[in-house]
């Protein structure tokens, strides 16, 4: 995952279920340094938060199938999916 200054990319992509391992880079933005996977319901169930221009920061979130929201909280309000299955 990259952070830009229009949000996370990519934005919407497919996974196997298990423990899945987020690396969020942030190579220039300024204005977003958050990533989140949540629920469908809006909950937060994995995030990193100040990665910093020039800094990587990864997380693990084990996800089972079903559908997911990414969100940079600074993003627009829409977002991504992550399709588990």
């Amino acid at each position: 995952m990259e952070l830009t200054d229009a949000g996370c990319t990519p934005d919407n992509f497919t996974l196997s279920p298990g423990d899945i391992e987020f690396r969020v880079t942030n190579k220039a933005s300024s204005k977003v340094k958050e990533m989140e996977v949540q629920s469908e319901a809006g909950h937060v169930i994995g995030d990193v938060e100040g990665v910093t221009p020039g800094h990587t920061r990864s997380f693990v979130v084990n996800l089972k199938v079903g559908t997911y929201r990414v969100r940079c909280p600074e993003d627009a309000p829409t977002g991504g999916s992550i399709t588990v299955k």
